[in-house]
C-alpha cells in the first residue's frame, strides 16, 4: 500500500551497510549522479525512518504539528500501518528502563542516541538532531 496524498512525515534516510546504519552512504546517494545513484539503490537499498507526521491527508486533521506528540504518533502508526519496508516507523517506549537498554544495544548498529519528547510537545517545538 502507498501513502495518501497529502501525507507529510518526518524522518530519515537511511543505509544498511554490514549489519550497521551508514549515514554516509545515504547522504553521498543523495549527491550522486543520476547513473551512479541507482547503482549504489541496487547494491545498498534505502529504508526511510519516520519519527513524525506533520501533516495528515486527511482534510479535517490536516497540519498536526500543533497537535501534542501522542496524538500525531497515533496518526503515524495509523497512516504507516499498511504501508510496510522501505518505509518504517521508529520504535517508541515510555518506559526508561526499556529507552536505556534500546541506546545501548543500538549503538553497535550505528545509532548514536535516542531522542525523548514529552507527549505533550507540539511539532515546531521539538528539536531533531540532525
Amino acid at each position: 500500500m502507498e501513502l495518501r496524498p497529502g501525507t507529510v512525515l518526518d524522518g530519515e534516510a537511511v543505509v544498511l551497510r554490514d549489519g550497521r546504519l551508514d549515514f554516509a552512504a545515504a547522504q553521498s546517494r543523495a549527491a550522486s549522479s543520476t547513473t551512479r545513484a541507482r547503482a549504489l539503490a541496487a547494491r545498498y537499498p534505502a529504508s526511510y525512518i519516520c519519527w513524525d507526521v506533520l501533516q495528515h491527508p486527511d482534510p479535517t486533521i490536516g497540519d498536526c504539528r500543533h497537535l501534542p506528540y501522542t496524538e500525531r504518533r497515533a496518526f503515524l502508526l495509523e497512516l504507516l500501518a499498511d504501508v510496510g519496508p522501505p518505509v518504517q516507523v521508529t520504535p517508541a517506549t515510555d518506559d526508561r528502563d526499556v529507552a536505556v537498554l534500546w541506546n545501548d544495544a543500538l549503538r553497535e548498529q550505528g545509532v548514536k542516541g535516542i531522542v525523548c519528547r514529552r507527549g505533550g510537545a507540539a511539532a515546531d517545538r521539538l528539536h531533531h538532531p540532525h
